[in-house]
């Protein structure tokens, strides 16, 4: 069952509709015992289409070599790519004369970072990614895409995923996602940052990449699976909750414990339970909940996080506004996505508090510390000064009880676990003697005077 989320149709530019094309595979068996699938395809108005596998039309995986491809099978996953307006010569979108070539270099370079994050798989994997042919009418949907799911009852990740982590094809008539694109809009393709009112072409594609590997909602409004006539759920809502902690699907066949209240924030929220995102936001992340269910955005996005990095957030609401750049996951996304099952990831720590210097006199007390979350065993701390090792300080807390001048420096935390060497931010630590101003107090101190200088002759002026 291939069922299409129809995003933003008003040409604001003021959000990207986020959006998500849901596939779903119902089995039979045909006369010859050959296992055939039926793909429906929803259409506007809960209308619903069906596409045979055996006859799949505009929907069948091309047989050609792939226009693109990202990596050899050795480094990780092989993403193989298609271009319908390039197979088509369509000369819009991915064929354009002018941009074509600009917008495919993007498409490579994201799933190329997505390769490098999810992991190495020494045995060689792929994941077949399709882009049908490009719209320009700039009315509907800035963009569209998914995975297909298996019209079996339980939770489940999507055909990206079985590719990508069973090494096995699930269908050998179908990529494993499929994604849309509406140049109709301004889409940016450099590498700086977008014009005022243009989209960032390759934040765009991460994110709705990222909903192709599986970090998408299955359900509808009253909890209800969106793949009928199975129970199926994606293995992102099998890790939701309600803020009153109750778990909103459990069992096999999944069965909805809460309410369609529940499913618009009520009962104090939703929220993720995933092992790896608790851990690194060191609390359970909510999930976007609006008061009234979005079927394009309700229940697939974090709800405005603040990630402990600093970056932003791919999968977040509101999604992308122009000019935005969100090129690259936050610890918090990557997290996620280890716990729906990409556990290839290697989870690297993250400073959850990081050290904060000053101007101190000689003679104060001085205490620095770093706070590290998602560390594996062992864990061990080393501070340096300007670069140097500060002999005896090995923990997460740096204590020097009586400052000199000499300590005057840059301080940094040197954290080591079993997956490699962190250095914290650096803290500038300028230490004076008692009743000397530091250089930036001097310079301060000018400003201002120079300022009162300023305002007296201003009201002069003015009395004059």
């Amino acid at each position: 069952m291939r069922l299409r989320n129809h995003g933003v149709t008003e040409k604001t530019g003021r959000h990207i509709g986020v959006l998500a094309l849901l596939f779903a595979a119902a089995f039979f068996t045909w006369t010859t015992s050959a296992m055939a699938e039926i793909v429906f395809l929803a259409g506007p108005n809960g209308t619903m289409r069906s596409v045979d596998t055996n006859n799949p039309g505009s929907h069948a995986v091309s047989k050609a070599p792939p226009d693109d491809t990202t990596a050899s099978k050795a480094a990780g996953v092989a993403f193989n790519i298609y271009y319908d307006d390039v197979d088509q010569n369509t000369d819009i979108g991915f064929d354009d004369v002018s941009f074509g070539t600009q917008r495919r270099a993007c498409v490579v370079e994201t799933l190329t970072y997505i390769s490098q994050i999810l992991g190495r798989y020494p045995d060689g994997r792929t994941c077949d990614v399709r882009f049908d042919r490009s719209v320009t009418d700039g009315t509907g949907s800035f963009y569209e895409g998914g995975a297909y799911f298996s019209g079996v009852s339980g939770f489940v990740n999507g055909f990206a995923f079985e590719h990508i982590q069973t090494g096995i094809d699930p269908s050998s008539q179908l990529s494993d996602m499929f994604i849309t694109m509406d140049f109709g809009w301004l889409w940016y393709s450099d590498t700086g940052t977008p014009p005022a009112g243009q989209l960032d072409l390759r934040s765009a594609l991460l994110q709705v990449l990222t909903q192709g590997l599986g970090m998408i909602t299955l359900a509808y409004p009253d909890g209800s699976s969106k793949l009928p006539p199975a129970k199926a759920f994606s293995v992102w809502d099998s890790l939701l909750e309600t803020g009153a902690g109750t778990r909103l699907w459990t069992g096999n066949p999944p069965e909805f414990q809460g309410t369609a209240l529940n499913l618009t924030g009520n009962a104090d929220g939703v929220f993720f339970l995933g092992a790896k995102a608790f851990e690194f936001n060191e609390d359970k992340p909510a999930v976007y909940t609006p008061s009234t269910f979005d079927a394009n955005k309700s229940l697939g996005f974090w709800k405005q996080p603040s990630d402990i990095v600093g970056k932003l957030i791919v999968m977040k609401s509101p999604p992308l506004a122009p000019r935005e750049i969100v090129r690259e996951y936050s610890i918090l996304d990557q997290a996620a996505l280890y716990d729906i099952g990409y556990t290839n990831i290697v989870m690297q720590l993250a400073f959850a508090e990081v050290p904060r210097g000053g101007w101190f006199n000689v003679g104060t007390r001085l205490e620095m510390s770093v706070r590290v979350v998602g560390a594996v065993a062992p864990v061990s701390y080393q501070w340096q000064k300007n670069g140097n090792n500060y002999p005896g300080k090995a923990s997460s807390t740096l204590v020097i009880e009586s400052l000199a001048l000499g300590n005057t420096g840059n301080y940094t935390c040197v954290v080591t676990d079993a997956t490699g060497i962190y250095d914290s931010p650096a803290a500038p630590v300028t230490v004076f003697a008692v009743g000397q101003l530091p250089a930036m107090g001097i310079v301060g101190l000018c400003l201002v005077v120079a300022a009162c200088v300023l305002a007296g002759a201003l009201i002069i002026l003015r009395r004059e």
